[in-house]
């Protein structure tokens, strides 16, 4: 439902929600399988994201860079339902 970009996104902040620090250990093609979109167009939103200095990406490597920016790039894509999830899981 949401565009590329706006899922990417939400896929990165999930994975930061559950891993300790802000690098993510991932590739482009296992992201395109996660969000259901082509290699190239997960590079494109990568750029996209990285353009406006939410997240850092080098090979295999995500790096989040400004979390709150990126949920509010995110938008209505990561939602309550999952930050409800992590709250849950933390208590």
């Amino acid at each position: 439902m949401h565009h590329v970009d706006a899922r990417l996104a939400r896929w990165i902040l999930m994975i930061d929600d559950r891993v300790d620090g802000n690098h993510i250990d991932v590739t482009h093609e296992f992201l395109a399988v996660m969000i259901a979109s082509g290699r190239s167009g997960v590079t494109d939103a990568l750029h996209v994201l990285e353009g406006k200095r939410l997240i850092y990406s080098n090979r295999s490597l995500v790096t989040v860079r400004d979390r709150a920016a990126l949920e509010e790039f995110a938008g209505p894509a990561y939602g309550p339902a999952e930050r409800g999830l992590v709250h849950e899981l933390a208590s």
